[in-house]
């Protein structure tokens, strides 16, 4: 917890702003503050223009661009990881930036153009160092002295750099402070040592916290001012010492981020972002208190930090999406400002002078509105009350490259790419404005969206954007056209929409300037189109009609509302007149539009007609009041068939040799699904014995089907005696008898292996009579033949057992 003199102020403003937004009505809802969009500007970095070689280059120069040189001359960077701007006006050196400059172990200071102006490290004034001049001469380096400048040497002393990681600017009185890290071994042991040093805006060290840096009394706190006080730089720890620390003015803070110090608020606090919390210092150094990040696990480090004028803090995390934003009244329950879809880590976070967050965005490859969209970095301009407003384009595809952002009162904003060794500039450009209001003559199907822009005197269109979700997805046509310098009314009409369906739109206007399109956007609002009854589409139908089942179809509209709907039918001249109504099972749906419905009736009455018709019901109770409505259809009739027949006929044999012989017959199922045998037995008149020699089953065809077998290891000069016959769940049937006699000399008679006929396929309807006993081992093969053309086997050549098409 923390205490904060700007408490109370905080919750007389937030009334007072309440009060204001009631007194304005609720019927205009307004995107604040004005949105801008940040366009690139300019770079600086050694060389980064390549059409002159020149370290400064302007994108209205026109010159090629390229990314910045790893140089320690004046001007050029070496990894560099943190920026800031003086927004003190009374400085000296008002508006300009300072760099960490990581590598080269310095700071730079430019103007906001990007001109080199001085640095501040050990040793980095190379004229002086040449000269054996006095070492505090030997820190600072300007541009204006002529001095040669060079790359700063490492180490830990007071006012030396090591990995400078971090730095800010006080707006009070230009004052910069550094977190900085020293490496080195304790105990034989990895270790670092890490603090914060304050500077003046021109480089001359005026304090240092940390673990130890007080030579004199071994405190946290080396503060240059007090008499007798001597500094030594932060002592060395292992990674495992400084993570478990909790002293105040001990640091273990992330090393590769640029924004972890800032110094703001309504008291001009130093905050410093720590491991799990945020460490707060006056001025001179003077431990003020600390933030919890309860959000944060005690092993996670703030990677940036930010504050506004009234307190609130601001906190990103390399490894928890969005913004945590900690609330200056001491109500630390965070809320999250930013996308926590896809997105893997915040790498830059800064303000602006009218509290709009800046945030450069490491997504990783998601799904937008079912495409895939593949890894990216972004930049994301949200406003005070953390709604997206606009953005500044990604430093290209260098994903993890932005280590800091800086904004400064003019509003231009700095971006340190890393990995470019550059500096961006970016200056914003203002949007028309947008305001949204609620939704009129909201029907079923149709509503009426309307809103407010101000072009600002830009030629601009205006269009609202709508969907079933907040990713809107649709754009209306033109609803406005102008260069007005005042807010207008805009309005559109919406029709084709969905009953029962929630709607989101917005009101948004665009301008194009420099080549630029802008958008301005209102804020999104809500509408939610009211339930209907379902609708049932013209008459049922009854098809595949019969002796014991039909299929019943039907057309129906759910109107987008939960409906239950089933046929009902009866043996009766109506169904509503019916003492005895059978029902199909119920179905569901809520889909808007027509859908049709198919159920099969069964268990019907052969040669009876019946009455049916279809009911749909889509109401519902919902606090107290009835929605949506039933529907019933017109009524119906189908007369059921007759109880299928099944036949066979027994063809003549053909193709007989010694041993083998052809035999065919017709089966007919009649609809139903059948099987069918062939029997065979020597001839012995009325005393013949016959068996199944084949079996196999038929389909439910409503034609005749011709079925063969082809009958081998049969004796010579014998005469044989054959049927076919079928059998299903409606009767059986037999062919006639038909005899034929082999070809040769008769031997010992053996007869043809014997096979049981395949079982009747189990169906649900009554049989029509008793079924014979069928005898015979099944092979378990079947062949249909279809009555087309017949075709003979040729004599002497093999033919398989199984039948064969015709």
């Amino acid at each position: 917890m923390r205490t904060s003199t700007s408490a109370t102020a905080f919750l007389v403003s937030a009334v007072i702003a309440a009060s204001a937004i009631l007194l304005l009505g609720a019927t205009i809802a307004t995107a604040a503050p004005v949105p801008s969009k940040f366009l690139l500007a300019s770079h600086f970095g050694r060389e980064v223009d390549l059409t002159t070689g020149a370290d400064i280059c302007t994108v209205a120069s026109r010159d090629e661009c390229q990314r910045g040189q790893e140089s320690g001359a004046a001007g050029g960077f070496f990894y560099p990881q943190g920026v800031a701007v003086n927004t003190d006006p009374t400085s000296a050196s008002y508006e300009d930036v300072y760099v960490a400059d990581t590598v080269n172990h310095r700071v730079q200071e430019l103007t906001a153009g990007g001109q080199f102006v001085s640095m501040f490290g050990w040793e980095v004034n190379k004229t002086k160092v040449e000269a054996s001049a006095p070492q505090a001469e030997r820190n600072i380096c300007t541009a204006k002295s002529g001095d040669v400048c060079q790359a700063g040497v490492e180490g830990g002393a007071p006012g030396q750099l090591g990995q400078a990681s971090s730095i800010a600017v006080s707006p009070a009185n230009g004052d910069v402070y550094v977190a900085d890290t020293a490496f080195g071994e304790s105990g034989g042991e990895f270790a670092m040592a890490q603090r914060v040093q304050g500077f003046t805006s021109a480089g001359k060290l005026m304090l240092e916290v940390g673990k130890e840096v007080n030579e004199t009394t071994g405190g946290n706190l080396c503060n240059l001012e007090e008499a007798g006080t001597k500094c030594k730089g932060a002592a060395l720890r292992t990674p495992a010492a400084a993570e478990v620390s909790s002293e105040q003015g001990a640091f273990n803070f992330a090393t590769e981020y640029g924004n972890t110090v800032i110094v703001g608020g309504p008291e001009d606090l130093l905050y410093v972002g720590d491991q799990g919390r945020v460490q707060e210092f006056t001025a001179s150094g003077e431990p003020a208190g600390e933030i919890s990040l309860a959000e944060l696990s005690t092993t996670d480090k703030a990677t940036g930090v930010a504050v506004d004028p009234v307190g609130d803090l601001f906190v990103a995390d390399g490894g928890i999406p969005g913004v945590r934003e900690y609330n200056a009244s001491d109500q630390l329950q965070p809320r999250i400002i930013g996308s926590t879809n896809a997105v893997v880590q915040v790498s830059g976070l800064a303000l602006d002078p009218d509290g709009r967050l800046g945030v450069v965005e490491v997504v990783g490859e998601h799904y937008e509105n079912g495409e895939s969209v593949p890894a990216e970095s972004r930049g994301v301009l949200y406003s005070s009350a953390g709604v997206k407003i606009s953005g500044f384009a990604p430093p290209a595809s260098e994903l993890f490259s932005v280590a800091a952002l800086a904004f400064a009162a003019s509003d231009t904003l700095y971006a340190l790419k890393t990995s470019a060794q550059e500096v961006q500039a970016y200056t914003p450009i203002v949007f028309p404005e947008a305001r949204t209001c609620a939704a009129e003559e909201v029907t079923a199907t149709s509503a009426r969206m309307c809103g407010e822009i101000n072009s600002d005197g830009v030629f601009s269109t205006g269009f609202f954007q709508y969907g079933t979700s907040s990713s809107l997805g649709s754009q209306t046509a033109l609803a406005f056209e102008g260069e007005r310098l005042m807010f207008v009314p805009v309005a559109y009409q919406l029709t084709d929409l969905e009953p029962n369906q929630a709607y989101h739109y917005r009101v948004a206007a665009q301008a194009a300037v420099n080549g630029e399109v802008l958008q301005g956007q209102g804020e999104e609002m809500e509408f939610h189109t009211p339930t209907v009854a379902v609708r049932v589409l013209g008459t049922p139908t009854a098809s595949f009609v019969k002796a014991q089942s039909a299929i019943l179809s039907a057309a129906v509209n759910p109107e987008h509302l939960t409906t239950h709907y089933h046929f009902e039918y009866a043996s009766c001249s109506t169904v509503a007149g019916c003492s005895s109504i059978h029902s199909t099972p119920e179905e569901e749906s809520s889909q808007y539009g027509e859908i049709g419905a198919t159920q099969e009736v069964r268990g019907l009455v052969p040669l009876t007609t019946y009455s049916y018709r279809f009911v749909a019901s889509n109401e519902l109770e919902e606090a107290g009041k009835v929605l949506g409505g039933k529907a019933t259809s017109a009524e119906g009739t189908f007369t059921t068939g007759p109880v299928p027949a099944v036949k066979a006929i027994t063809n003549p044999v053909s193709t007989v040799t010694p041993t083998t012989a052809i035999v065919s017959g017709v089966v007919s199922p009649d609809g139903g699904p059948a099987t069918y045998a062939f029997e065979l037995g020597v001839y012995a008149g009325a005393s013949t014995d016959y068996g199944v020699v084949f079996s196999g089953s038929v389909l439910a065809e409503s034609t005749p089907v011709v079925e063969y077998h082809e009958l081998q290891g049969l004796q010579p000069g014998t005469t044989y005696a054959y049927r076919i016959l079928i059998q299903s769940g409606y009767g059986v049937a037999q062919g006639e008898l038909a005899t034929f006699t082999t070809e040769g000399i008769a031997a010992v008679l053996t007869a043809p292996p014997i096979v049981g006929q395949l079982s009747v396929p189990v169906i649900a309807f009554p049989k029509t009579g008793p079924a014979p006993s069928l005898r015979g081992k099944a092979k378990h093969k079947r062949k249909r033949v279809y009555k087309k053309k017949r075709r003979r086997a040729r004599p002497g050549r093999p033919r398989s057992s199984l039948s064969k098409r015709r």
